[in-house]
């Protein structure tokens, strides 16, 4: 089990306490030793020489006790709750027609398997890979080729809602019914020589922009478009046409041709990582501490020493 740490606010009040008691102790334990000299004279000759041993004691104790400050701000911090977190991937359910099946695997194997389900639309929907089980050697399509896809993304659409995930359907043709948070990937596109393959819009009483980015096309009918834009309100300006462009080329990866392009790196692998990823910082603040109080120990031991 992970550290969960206490609040920051309680790290803070512990940060002031004890640097203000690492301030006080240090002040009063600070002591400049009174140079004595028999006569005037003597005193005259070793005036300069004092003055540059001081101006080095004052050094070495503003290093001291900016050495012991860190290392107080250190262990508050290693004691905190964590704020840097790699980010979290949403859940993601891909659901594949029995003909679609094996490209739907490719998507379902590239992704985090602890935020990635397959199903297949059967008869009956059926989980071939859920969160975080081991994936199946091959996926075997049904055997009396029945599709029943309103409920395998009925299916899909409730293991994923509630953590605002996305569900991929994987089919020649366009679900009768698609959940919000669904997309439909169509099957056997042609492929870009140097990439994943395009996206075709259809423009349904939209004025076509100006121009269009790389690996995004204009369909001439509805039947060979991958996206229908019809809402002039949303995607009408130039805002939107980007923002519309920049969702499309995020998910050209989950085309049948660009599985390859697919990946989940480790800083987006999910809780798990994300709470490694806040144990090694506390690990390396407390590294910190240790480093800087053994620094301290030993100047402080080097002075009584000489």
């Amino acid at each position: 089990m992970f550290w969960q740490g206490i609040p920051w606010s309680y790290a803070a009040v512990g940060a002031a306490v004890g640097g203000g008691t690492v301030i006080a102790l240090f002040f009063l334990k600070v002591r400049y030793p009174e140079l004595q000299v028999p006569s005037v004279m003597l005193w005259r000759a070793a005036k300069p020489e004092s003055r540059r041993t001081v101006l080095w004691n004052k050094l070495e104790h503003w290093l001291h006790l900016l050495c012991l400050l860190t290392a107080v701000m250190a262990i508050a911090a290693a004691l905190a709750q964590p704020v840097w977190r790699f980010r979290e991937v949403p859940p993601v359910a891909v659901v594949a027609e029995p003909s679609a099946l094996k490209d739907a695997e490719k998507v379902a194997a590239a992704g985090d398997p602890g935020q990635t389900v397959l199903i297949a639309a059967g008869a009956a929907p059926e989980v071939i890979r859920g969160f975080r089980s081991p994936p199946a050697p091959h996926a075997v399509p049904p055997e009396n080729g029945a599709i029943n896809r309103s409920d395998a993304l009925r299916l899909a659409r409730q293991w994923t809602a509630d953590r605002n995930g996305r569900v991929f359907f994987f089919g020649a043709s366009a679900p009768p019914w698609l959940p919000e948070n669904g997309f439909w990937v169509r099957r056997g596109l042609p492929a870009e020589p140097t990439g994943p393959p395009p996206w075709r819009i259809y423009f349904s009483g939209v004025p076509r922009p100006d121009s269009l980015p790389p690996g995004i096309t204009a369909a001439e009918t509805p039947e060979g478009a991958d996206v229908i834009v019809d809402d002039l309100e949303n995607w009408g300006t130039p805002k939107g046409w980007a923002k519309l462009f920049g969702e499309l080329r995020a998910l050209r990866g989950f085309h049948a041709d660009g599985l390859q392009h697919l990946s989940v790196s480790e800083s987006e692998a999910g809780t798990l990582s994300k709470e490694i990823g806040s144990m090694r910082l506390s690990n390396g603040l407390w590294l910190l501490a240790f480093l800087l109080l053994a620094l301290d120990l030993w100047w402080w031991t080097r002075r009584k020493l000489v």
